[in-house]
């Protein structure tokens, strides 16, 4: 809920509710502008608290499971699969069967206990209850102390649902995941709401939160908690703030979180479903989710809020205790390596942070006023990172390729290359004003593994040059081929967000991790990076970007060093005559370890890897431009990739042998007959020795051979005697020469015989017809109308295929813009037959 004025003056109207302004932790990553909005806020926040100074919460209902069985007068059961409420599966595809003796009440606890068991049509038992018809809330403070089960497949929830129903069915009237958890992810819990219009345009919205000092949700109980304030939904662990959601958050769409909804909480233990997913066999049954107790108060206890995740010696970071009450005395400590700077003995503390050393707890223990009590957030700090390689610059060979813009991008001058930016060029974007969701995409190899973005050991940096309204939102998604525009959030890894603090200026923005949209695509699945400026906006604001780059953490406290490596040989820029055999070479090196391998990269493509220094791989040239890398492995697993060297292959005209005469003769000695064939191979009219020529028999004999020019150019074959064999066929498979390529198309490949002492006739040919060629973007092809089901691949000048696909109609057209250019053989490939010719990519 953000104060306004009005809010001020009407301050009785909010006297239970209005305790301050926050914002999500994940979006506070982005430091320089929200400190900044943060301070701004403070100012407001210690008039507004002075107000709220003398009201404490009241509790208003709660159950501490003190007794032996069920309170009934607080809870109601569910029992079944969900088909009696119309929901089979409870709506989720569930695999457990609610009952009455899954729940029980001992020793000051609520224990609800999934077991493997059938009943009826289901394998799992477990236990839900509500306070559905009983007790339900509007506004105030929700909690619950719980200690929950670990295991694939277990879902346990704490939440709230519509009593009354204000506007219709779920979800028109709202859902409140106070707290769910996947038994699968031990440190990590969830905290989401559900709104909108019935299914399927039902919307959710949530963030996450994870334990990270090691400990997890199933060895120890943890306080789960929310605050319903008019306009505002806050989620809590153990005090600590960590995502919040306003009205705005939900537009175009209904809020329903409003004063005439009445909810009711629920509690239960889930077995499979859509979220978690089914048990296996590690998952121990029976499991127990127990809970300490649940309490309603009628405004918030009291919270801990500050930035979780701070950077490398960050200075000012501020940290509140809210809600204390009058006459509460405060002491904080922090770990070794940070310093408190001020505030120490009030309800605000202002700390300096060292390196990555200094991570721990943040402590606050709170004498008198309201809540007496000790808060406590753990606080990673992050290590120093240096820039790794750039992924698009617009002055040097990008690591990532441009695949499509909503608006219009055009390479131009650096506006301002006399501070932050001194590049030549950049990227002016013109955003789409009629799109919602504007995109820049590119795709890209460079990556590796992008789990390391998301972790934390990778980092994203650009530099933005904009006459945006500062505070805008700024966001990198990292996607996989299974992303598509309209089914979100399938496909998308990770997002980064990064806020806006100049206008009509340079600066240097940081993207910090912001979530996971798609938890199950595999960091190595990821294929595509999108910038969005402005996303759910109609802005169309330009956009001036540069030096889109990636980062490596740096360990100051003895954890490992990334490698450094860089392309020696050759050298940017040059040139080559096609065919030729480049030797690519590279430096590599690790401060605090050793270097394992150096892989080399043409275009985004391995071509080698060499284990041993001095690194290096051979290469041979097609005509065209090509960008070369180098990425390094030390032996802690750590990768790095360089800079790129750009090189282009010339061309030298047509180099390319062909087989210009097949001469076959059938032998008259005795009852035997003998099939023979003479192959001579020329380039441009000359013999061309050396080339080794790769023939298959078939017909009334069968069998391979090969053999090598002689200085003619020629080689013979010749099946032996075969008794009874009247006919037989030869067909050339491959002819192959270093810096030659063999243009099948433009050669014979196939001879018959037919009979002793007979003349031997061509075999009828399948023609092929590839147009236009050279191509650009598209590629043609044109198959007799019996050519039948054909294989079609594009292979490098090394026989490695780059595309492939099947054929079974006589015209086709194929689409081959994501190749870069260069010369490519296409291969065509029928029952018994197969064509081959050379392409060429503009």
């Amino acid at each position: 809920m953000y104060l306004s004025l009005d809010s001020l003056i009407n301050w009785r109207d909010w006297l239970n509710y209005s305790k301050g302004v926050y914002l999500n932790s994940n979006i506070m990553k982005n430091r320089k502008l929200l400190k900044t909005a943060i301070g701004l806020v403070a100012m407001i926040l210690v008039s507004a608290g002075n107000l709220f100074a003398q009201s404490c919460p009241t509790l208003v209902w709660s159950d501490e499971f003190d007794g032996t069985s069920l309170n009934l007068s607080n809870w109601d059961y569910q029992l079944g699969d969900g088909c009696q409420e119309g929901i089979c599966g409870w709506g989720n595809s569930e695999l457990q069967y609610y009952q009455a003796e899954n729940v029980a009440v001992s020793n000051g606890t609520l224990k609800i206990t999934a077991r493997k068991e059938r009943v009826q049509s289901k394998a799992y038992t477990s236990g839900r209850i509500r306070t559905a018809g009983l007790h339900s809330f509007s506004y105030g403070r929700i909690e619950a102390r719980m200690k929950l089960p670990a295991g694939q497949g277990l879902w346990s929830a704490f939440w709230m649902l519509s009593e009354n129903e204000p506007y219709g069915g779920w979800p028109q009237s709202g859902e409140i995941d106070i707290m769910e958890f996947l038994g699968q992810y031990e440190d990590e819990v969830l905290g989401t709401i559900h709104y909108g219009e019935v299914y399927p345009n039902n919307q959710n919205q949530g963030n996450d939160f994870f334990l990270k000092d090691g400990s997890t949700f199933t060895n120890e109980f943890h306080v789960f908690a929310i605050d319903w304030e008019p306009g505002v939904l806050r989620w809590y662990v153990d005090g600590e703030l960590y995502s919040t959601k306003t009205s705005s958050d939900v537009s175009p769409f209904n809020w329903p979180f409003d004063g005439g909804n009445q909810m009711y909480v629920l509690l239960n233990l889930a077995v499979g479903g859509t979220l978690p997913g089914s048990p296996d066999a590690s998952t121990p049954f029976p499991s127990t989710m127990e809970v300490d107790y649940v309490r309603v108060y009628d405004t918030s206890t009291g919270y801990l809020s500050g930035d979780n995740l701070v950077s490398f010696q960050e200075q000012g970071a501020s940290y509140t205790v809210h809600s204390a009450g009058g006459n509460s005395s405060f002491s904080w400590s922090v770990p070794a390596g940070a310093t408190i700077v001020s505030g120490a003995n009030s309800n605000s503390i202002t700390v300096d942070w060292g390196d990555e050393n200094s991570t721990g707890d943040v402590t606050c223990v709170v004498s008198g006023g309201c809540n007496p009590t000790t808060y406590s957030m753990y606080v990673t700090v992050e290590p120093s990172f240096a820039k790794a390689f750039s992924l698009e610059n617009f002055d040097d060979a990008p690591q990532a390729s441009l695949t499509s813009t909503s608006g219009t991008l055009t390479v131009v001058s650096n506006p301002d290359n006399g501070g932050v930016n001194p590049s030549a060029n950049s990227g002016q974007y013109v955003r789409d004003a009629g799109s919602q969701y504007d995109v820049i995409a590119y795709t890209t190899t460079a990556l590796g593994n992008a789990d390391a973005y998301s972790n934390g050991e990778k980092k994203f940096y650009l530099d933005l040059y904009t006459n945006a309204p500062i505070g805008t939102t700024i966001l990198i998604q990292l996607e996989s081929d299974a992303a598509t525009p309209d089914n979100y959030p399938g496909g998308r890894h990770s997002r980064f967000q990064a806020v806006t603090s100049v206008r009509n200026g340079w600066e240097r923005m940081e993207f910090a991790f912001l979530d996971r949209p798609d938890m199950n695509i595999a960091g190595t699945d990821v294929t595509n990076l999108l910038i969005l400026f402005a996303p759910n906006s109609s802005d169309g604001s330009t956009y001036t970007y540069d030096n889109l780059d990636s980062y490596n953490a740096q360990s100051s406290g003895g954890g490992n060093l990334s490698p450094s490596v860089s392309v020696t040989s050759p050298a940017d820029g040059a040139s080559f005559d096609e065919g030729s055999t480049v030797s690519i070479s590279a430096n590599a090196s690790d401060a605090d370890g050793s270097v394992t391998s150096v892989e080399f990269f043409v275009d985004g493509v391995s071509i080698g890897t060499d284990n041993t220094s001095p690194y290096s791989v051979n290469w041979t040239i097609g005509v065209g431009s090509y960008s070369i890398t180098a990425q390094a492995t030390d032996d802690q697993g750590a990768t790095t990739l360089s800079s790129a060297v750009s090189v282009t292959g010339n061309s030298i005209g047509n180099p390319l042998p062909m087989v210009t005469a097949i001469a076959t003769s059938t032998s008259t000695k005795g009852p035997n007959l003998t099939g023979d064939a003479t192959i001579t191979v020329t380039s441009s009219g000359a013999p061309v020795a050396g080339a080794v020529v790769a023939i298959t028999w078939s017909g009334d004999y069968s069998g391979t051979a090969s053999g090598t020019t002689d200085a003619a150019g020629a080689v013979s074959f010749s099946t032996g005697g075969v008794r009874n064999a009247a006919s037989f066929t030869i067909t050339i498979n491959s002819v192959t020469k270093s810096g030659y390529v063999w243009d099948q198309a433009a050669s014979e490949v196939s001879k018959s015989t037919s009979g002793a002492r007979e003349a031997l006739g061509q075999a009828s040919a399948i023609q092929v017809t590839a147009f236009p060629n050279p191509m650009q973007e598209t590629l043609s092809l044109q198959l007799p109308a019996n050519a039948g089901t054909v294989k079609v691949q594009l292979l490098d000048l090394q026989g490695r295929a780059l595309w492939n696909t099947e054929v079974s109609t006589p015209a086709s057209q194929h689409t081959l813009h994501q190749l870069p250019a260069g010369v490519y053989v296409l291969q065509v490939q029928g029952l018994g037959w197969q064509h081959q010719q050379r392409i060429v990519k503009e």
